[in-house]
């Protein structure tokens, strides 16, 4: 079937879920006609293509699309932003997923994704725009910045500590994560909270450090902490301190 029709271009897109492949249009057009559409709805930048076969409606919501987009949940600064702990607007969208992954572009915004391997689980799906967003707990959202902490920066952890008190159900949650992480990640964490985790949660965390090695926070120097035996280059602690 040809496609000719200016409105029956417009009502087919309108239909048209957040992500969609060409066999979102076969019941009404044949494959070779399908995919003439898309590529002409591609280059008048109604459509992005985010993976083989697999295309987003560009006005869709960025954060949907790069959740379900890479098949994983929202992590990271972007996790901050969609729970409105960050107002800055983001060049990137960060997404937790089970293994490294090619990302996307989205009209200027980057999805990024995030591969956690073992540690790819702790997330929740809320509502956003009316549809269903998978995104990391606010426990975990703190995790996983401390796990792959090249993927974080100094201000989201200063405003995942600052914006929002950790309800006693999100430091138990925490401290589950603890008791499985790698030293790097249990250090980075156990330094990030102290003054704000409760004693019982923190001696929880002092208990399974080790006195043996050193890690870093971000980059090698900086402020060290002997009793988490830990490099902070970017002075964390002392932005969430004096905040």
């Amino acid at each position: 079937m040809a496609v000719s029709s200016s409105f029956f271009k417009k009502r087919l897109y309108a239909e048209l879920p957040p992500i969609f492949t060409h066999k979102n249009l076969s019941s009404v057009l044949s494959m070779r006609a399908s995919y003439r559409l898309i590529r002409e709805w591609v280059s008048g930048s109604l459509a992005i293509k985010i993976g083989r076969g697999v295309y987003a409606k560009a006005a869709s919501d960025p954060y949907y699309i790069s959740s379900r987009g890479l098949g994983g949940y929202l992590s990271f600064s972007s996790s901050l932003y969609v729970r409105r702990l960050k107002n800055e607007t983001e060049s990137r969208i960060f997404v937790a997923v089970p293994s490294a992954s090619k990302g996307f572009s989205l009209l200027g915004v980057e999805a990024v994704p995030v591969g956690m391997g073992e540690f790819f689980f702790g997330d929740e799906t809320l509502e956003r725009n009316g549809l269903p967003l998978r995104i990391a707990t606010y426990a975990k959202t703190l995790f996983d910045m401390c796990h792959r902490p090249k993927h974080a920066d100094f201000y989201s952890m200063y405003r995942a500590m600052n914006w929002k008190p950790f309800s006693s159900s999100d430091w138990e949650e925490l401290a589950r994560y603890c008791a499985m992480a790698p030293m790097s990640t249990l250090r980075r964490i156990g330094y990030v909270v102290e003054g704000k985790a409760p004693k019982k949660i923190l001696r929880k965390m002092e208990s399974l450090n080790s006195p043996k090695g050193v890690s870093f926070l971000f980059g090698r120097g900086g402020e060290y902490s002997s009793k988490w035996r830990l490099y902070d280059s970017e002075n964390v602690r002392r932005w969430i301190d004096e905040a």
